[in-house]
């Protein structure tokens, strides 16, 4: 009877084992699956997103001329809290609302900034190459038609 109850205790043992040792590699075979399920989807997904920044930047590139994306950032770099009627100004030439008169009055604040001794060198600059810069987008947008050009086409 002792040596029936011994194998059974050392059967109980080797069950114990092997069913610890089954469950580890279900784990691992199931964190393995799982993180290579993750992957893909991660891969997928950034696929997507490089894919719609690709298209984006073709539509950026066909819609509006270099000139105009030129001209804005030069806008951007002008706009300042010390000049709010100038700032007025360069978002309607952004927009692509900027009247002949309004025009006119913004080539003078562009002028005004070139000699003002508040702005640094950057803005200077900017104001000096802003007018060239406008006549070229308005030439380019009547060049296209006037389907591109100021954002809201």
């Amino acid at each position: 009877m002792q040596n029936f109850i011994a194998a059974f205790k050392s059967q109980e043992t080797n069950w114990v084992a092997i069913i610890s040792v089954w469950f580890d590699v279900a784990s691992l075979t199931g964190a393995y699956f799982y993180m290579r399920y993750r992957k893909i989807k991660l891969e997928i997904r950034n696929k997507a997103i490089t894919n719609r920044l690709t298209e984006l930047e073709e539509t950026v590139k066909l819609k509006f001329p270099t000139s105009v994306l030129f001209r804005n950032e030069l806008a951007s770099r002008l706009t300042h809290h010390r000049t709010p009627e100038a700032d007025a100004l360069l978002k309607k030439l952004v927009l692509g609302t900027l009247g002949e008169d309004e025009k006119q009055l913004l080539l003078v604040f562009l002028h005004d900034r070139e000699t003002d001794i508040e702005a640094d060198e950057e803005e200077r600059s900017a104001a000096r190459m802003m007018p060239e810069v406008i006549k070229q987008a308005e030439r380019d947008i009547k060049n296209d038609g006037g389907n591109n050009g100021s954002g809201s086409g």
